[in-house]
């Protein structure tokens, strides 16, 4: 059984509980991602695609490229997982070799279409960006939200891990408890779950902090501990509970090794503007591995929409 602590609501905030109300990811465009990519170089074995797509996941994507170039899909790299529910643009490489040049201008697929193509020298690997440009559309605000946005623009939020990281209704922290206690899971979920544990020690790490020292505590170059393998203590780790021992004890065992991710994220020239009655658009940008959800967890109380 997961403790109470493992919903993101139980999680402090920095300044307090928001009182604005409001609904974000209305509709799919409501919720637009560019990344930041690393260039292409221009020439070598990887093809690269500067993808844009709405209402579908990258490993969706993924495979579709891989199936038109004829590849396994494990030869398809890109920098990180988008939201399905979004309007994101990200690239993708595709190790296809020297000799071979793929005709992309046959690929059709719904929501989906590529914006930009190149060769590059290496296979886009997990974090291999510089961050993310976020618009989003909230609806039906009750409130106003320029005072909160003002704090977070000069102060940042909480570089917590998203929900979207512990999967529907918090079902990955079920299944990595369940792992981490011996059971056995398919081989392709393990990474998943993994990381699904060691985010949420991150984010019951970093709230106990904010709750005990307070935000303004918090400064922005603290760090907070991905726990893993580790020859030496590590931050937090005599702070853990009966689970959290657990689970350290089970990512050791998995050979998870120990890192350290940011308390602090302040976001870049984060502005807004109210486009109609009820309705705003915030536009900012990240770096790699913060979410926008929780930016957004600190500015209102909101619930997502459905996707129209």
């Amino acid at each position: 059984m997961m403790p109470a602590e493992s919903a993101s609501e139980c999680l402090a905030f920095a300044y307090g509980a928001p009182e604005a109300e409001g609904r974000y990811r209305v509709h799919c465009d409501d919720f637009c991602v560019v990344e930041r990519s690393l260039p292409a170089a221009g020439q070598g074995e990887h093809e690269y695609l500067l993808v844009e797509k709405v209402g579908a996941n990258t490993a969706w994507i993924a495979e579709r490229l891989a199936e038109h170039a004829g590849v396994e899909v494990m030869a398809v790299g890109h920098a990180g997982r988008k939201d399905r529910h979004a309007k994101t643009t990200q690239a993708f490489t595709i190790h296809v070799g020297l000799n071979t040049v793929t005709d992309w201008s046959t690929w059709s697929l719904t929501g989906a279409q590529i914006i930009a193509q190149s060769r590059t020298l290496k296979k886009l690997r997990p974090g291999d960006h510089l961050g993310n440009r976020f618009t989003l559309v909230l609806r039906d605000v009750r409130g106003d939200l320029a005072p909160r946005l003002e704090r977070i623009r000069e102060q940042g939020f909480p570089n917590y891990f998203g929900p979207q990281r512990f999967g529907r209704d918090g079902q990955n922290l079920v299944d990595a408890d369940a792992f981490l206690q011996g059971a056995k899971r398919p081989r392709h979920t393990r990474s998943l779950l993994l990381s699904a544990a060691r985010s949420q020690l991150f984010n019951e790490y970093l709230s106990r902090k904010i709750a005990t020292d307070g935000w303004n505590k918090v400064q922005a170059t603290d760090v907070g501990p991905l726990f893993g393998r580790s020859r030496d203590p590590q931050l937090g780790e005599a702070e853990l509970d009966i689970r959290g021992a657990r689970w350290l004890k089970g990512l050791v065992r998995e050979k998870v090794s120990a890192s350290v991710r940011s308390l602090r994220t302040v976001p870049e020239t984060l502005a807004w503007r109210v486009l109609g009655e009820g309705c705003w658009e915030l536009d900012f940008g990240l770096p790699p591995g913060s979410y926008a959800t929780s930016l957004l967890r600190e500015v209102l109380i909101g619930q997502e929409g459905h996707h129209a």
